[in-house]
């Protein structure tokens, strides 16, 4: 009797110590999981800003955006690949708007640009990791 009972103590402190660590990579597992989808969002906000200053570069060098060197001659759409277009993990998006476009915006604000980007990690190398898809508006002055 004194043997089935050191028997059945035994199971049961090696299935209680079993849970346990089963319960401890679980939540480590889960704790990595939130810190790489926390790095992967930083790291879009961080590109964000990258794409703000193309766009701020592009609008401020082609002029008056409906003249001949202006933003619509090369397209109305920027794609940018990071690192790079083979294996990116995100892909960034500029679009630009002239005021013509947008019934809100005054007559008087010919020289002025909306650009909207989008950062996005779907079909990227990131895509299984994390989905993030930013989308930012910002009003370029000439």
């Amino acid at each position: 009797m004194k043997k089935a009972f050191s028997m059945i103590t035994a199971i049961f402190f090696i299935v209680l110590v079993s849970v346990v660590a089963i319960q401890t990579l679980s939540t480590s597992q889960t704790t990595v999981s939130f810190t790489s989808k926390t790095y992967i969002k930083e790291q879009a906000e961080i590109l964000v800003d990258l794409a703000k200053s193309v766009a701020l570069e592009r609008v401020l060098k082609s002029g008056n955006p409906d003249l001949k060197n202006g933003i619509y001659v090369g397209g109305v759409k920027d794609e940018l690949y990071y690192p790079n277009i083979k294996d990116y993990q995100y892909k960034i998006t500029i679009t630009y708007k002239l005021p013509n476009d947008m019934k809100e915006m005054l007559d008087s604000d010919k020289n002025t640009v909306l650009a909207t980007i989008t950062i996005d990690t779907s079909g990227g190398v990131l895509q299984d990791l994390a989905e993030i898809k930013i989308v930012r508006d910002y009003l370029i002055a000439n």
